[in-house]
């Protein structure tokens, strides 16, 4: 399997560089800021790795019907 060709791995048997490639990724979104405030609608402000996670943490899209067949889309090749 090479890099980029969306497939999930499984964090236990990746290399050493992978591991590094990866934590590279979330420290960049860490330092990558939305613009303006957190009480702004939408808040911004926050991190972009902020934002990924409320997105995960707040979404309907995990409990509704519909989730299983975009899940399919996204992860196909």
């Amino acid at each position: 399997m090479t890099l980029g060709d969306g497939i999930r791995r499984n964090i236990a048997t990746v290399s050493a560089a992978e591991r590094r490639r990866l934590r590279d990724a979330i420290l960049a979104l860490q330092q990558q800021h939305y613009p303006g405030a957190r009480n702004d609608s939408p808040p911004g402000g926050v991190s972009r790795w902020f934002k990924q996670d409320e997105i995960h943490a707040h979404s309907h899209v995990h409990f509704c019907p519909a989730f299983l067949p975009w899940q399919a889309f996204m992860l196909a090749p």
